[in-house]
């Protein structure tokens, strides 16, 4: 298969492109398919799915495979979005914003991603499950539901962490338990609520399979969540051919905070499991001494579509799955719906006391 140079041709193309064999057209990935598509003859090429494979933490540095050489940084003058731009793209238009830009090549450090989940969800549902999603958010403006249709759809590969871990947990703390009693006698007999306490020890062990840890502050970790999950234990070895037609956002946030921040979710995990061996009320205290072992990670890919619209001079973006549908996003408000709202709730109320009275008369 040749690979050919991008030419911007009005549109955004991140990815590098792929000469069809048999018209010479670019080649784009197909969610629909599985496979690189030509746009020009239908003519379809198989990309090979390799399997992708854990890495060991603690050696991670040494082991771990640049990206310089087959791709760049760019970071968005507008909205300052770190993205990861093949090194054959002459120009490139911002998913998060839309700006339009002529690409000056950064060095792209780093580590290069271990797997990614491709693309099922063709363009075309993602705009009847952001179109449905509209529908359903009564206070969402009109002006937004009216242009569903007609905003532009970007194929975006989000970057996360993903940890597994082996822990031996050591605990020991004071719960406590509620009861009543009855105290007092005649007008001052009473009932009051005392706490029975009791120590807990002992000790738990755990596997912990792919936490994931957002990396890129594109997405907000509430959005993110929101349009989970994926099934990361299926992800694909990275191939570059995958992002034909997409792009791909680069990490911001290093793996040693991304293992810290799995380290907490982690705790908080284990808090919950180990609290929920007894039965209690409250929690005097609870030390836990936790130690990780058989650390391994992968950066993974995650495919999401990402729309960007313009309300009241500020740029609202709204994250869309790629593979189940599901949609998340910062939305605005319209505030003439909010106080027709509020006066229809004030008319009604006021029709409900009139009525009231009148039958109390």
């Amino acid at each position: 298969m040749s690979e050919e140079n991008n030419a911007f041709n009005g549109e955004s193309n991140p990815a590098v492109s792929y000469g069809c064999s048999s018209c010479g057209g670019a080649l784009e990935y197909s969610p629909e398919k599985g496979a690189l598509c030509c746009p020009y003859c239908g003519n379809t090429e198989e990309v090979a799915r390799g399997e992708s494979a854990e890495r060991d933490f603690l050696s991670h540095a040494s082991s771990s495979e640049g990206w310089a050489e087959e791709a760049f940084a760019y970071s968005c003058p507008n909205c300052g979005s770190a993205q990861v731009i093949e090194k054959d793209d002459l120009t490139h238009v911002c998913p998060f914003c839309g700006t339009q830009a002529v690409l000056n090549s950064g060095v792209l450090t780093g580590i290069k991603p271990d797997s990614l989940i491709p693309f099922s969800l063709p363009r075309t549902k993602a705009e009847e499950a952001f179109k449905a999603w509209t529908k359903s958010r009564f206070f969402l403006p009109n002006a937004l539901k009216k242009r569903a249709d007609a905003d532009k759809y970007h194929g975006v590969f989000m970057p996360v962490w993903t940890f597994d871990d082996k822990t031996f947990s050591d605990y020991e703390g004071l719960l406590g338990k509620h009861y009543t009693v009855t105290v007092g006698s005649g007008k001052n007999r009473r009932t009051e609520v005392r706490t029975r306490y009791f120590s807990i020890k002992g000790s738990v062990s755990e596997f912990f399979d792919d936490v994931c840890i957002n990396a890129s502050d594109k997405i907000e970790k509430k959005h993110l969540n929101k349009i989970m999950p994926y099934d990361t234990n299926n992800g694909v070895k990275y191939d570059k051919k995958f992002l034909a037609g997409f792009s791909a956002i680069r990490y911001n946030k290093d793996i040693k905070t991304a293992w810290a921040e799995a380290k907490d979710n982690i705790a908080g995990r284990l808090r919950a499991l180990i609290l929920s061996k007894y039965n209690y009320d409250v929690v005097s205290r609870l030390n836990i001494q936790t130690r990780h072992t058989n650390i391994t990670f992968k950066y993974i890919l995650l495919p999401v579509w990402v729309s960007n619209f313009k309300y009241n001079s500020k740029i609202y973006n709204f994250f869309i799955n790629g593979i189940s549908g599901k949609v998340s996003g910062k939305r605005p408000y319209s505030a003439p719906k909010i106080l027709a709202a509020i006066g229809g709730g004030l008319a009604a109320a006021g029709l409900l006391f009139f009525l009231i009275s009148k039958l109390a008369g």
